[in-house]
Parts: C-alpha cells; sequence; structure tokens
C-alpha cells in the first residue's frame, strides 16, 4: 500500500484556487505553513457580516488570544474587517472576513515575532501578517 501524497500547494474551494504566498507549504485541510507561521481559512455560507458583530467578536478574543485592535481596511476599493490579536507565546495573529458568491472566507493568519530581530520586531511582524492578509484576501477575490 503506498499512500497518496499530494504535492499541490494549492486547494480548490468553490471554484476558486486557494493557495497560501511563496514559501507556505500546504499542510492540511485549508492550511499553510512557512516555519512557524499559519495561515487558515474557513468559509460558511452568508452575507457579508457588519462591522459592529465582527468587532464584537474580535474584542472578545479567544482562550488562546486577546485583543489588540480591530478596524477596516481598504484594499483595491474594497473594505475588509480586520481583527489583530496576541496569540500564546507572542504570536500576531490577524483575521478577515472575505464575502464572495454567498460564501464568508474567514482567513486567520499568525506570525512568529521571533523570527525577526528584537529592535524592529513589531514592525516587521505587521508588515509580514498584513502583507499575507492581502495576499489570502486577493486569491479569494481573483482566482
Amino acid at each position: 500500500f503506498i499512500p497518496f501524497i499530494s504535492f499541490s500547494q494549492s486547494q480548490i474551494v468553490n471554484g476558486i484556487d486557494i493557495n497560501g504566498p511563496e514559501g507556505f507549504i500546504k499542510n492540511g485541510n485549508l492550511e499553510w505553513v512557512d516555519g512557524d507561521d499559519i495561515i487558515q481559512i474557513q468559509y460558511i455560507e452568508g452575507n457579508d457580516i457588519p462591522f459592529k458583530e465582527f468587532e464584537e467578536l474580535c474584542k472578545k478574543g479567544t482562550r488562546s488570544t486577546s485583543f489588540i485592535e480591530s478596524k477596516n481596511i481598504e484594499i483595491s476599493g474594497n473594505k475588509y474587517p480586520t481583527c489583530l490579536q496576541e496569540g500564546l507565546h507572542g504570536m500576531i495573529v490577524l483575521g478577515t472576513i472575505v464575502n464572495k458568491d454567498g460564501y464568508n472566507y474567514i482567513v486567520t493568519i499568525g506570525v512568529n515575532p521571533l523570527q525577526f530581530k528584537e529592535s524592529d520586531r513589531n514592525k516587521k511582524s505587521l508588515e509580514k501578517v498584513y502583507f499575507i492578509l492581502g495576499y489570502m484576501i486577493n486569491r479569494i477575490n481573483v482566482f
């Protein structure tokens, strides 16, 4: 018996070809990793979630995250709610919801700040997590 191994880094969901940025390796169902950094996607049928509701959920945090900030960001003329939190062991966790064709795609990204020099750790962590977020929003909207 030889197990099936897929070398594809993409996953098709509702006709959308989703993958992570360069360096990220598919690690499971709608999950990609690059070292300690991680991207996870979930999706549910539904309409846009109002920012107020999204922000309330963000402020609650989770068992393993605490709230930093929530705000709308604009990419290519569209606004996306973002939820920035600190996770276990200092991980920077950023999430958003992308609504497309009757589905809400919940994108969650975790970046380990310890990969950067202490002097610019916060700046580099935020740059990386927002870069990945922009990439994932684009993947969902364009592909």
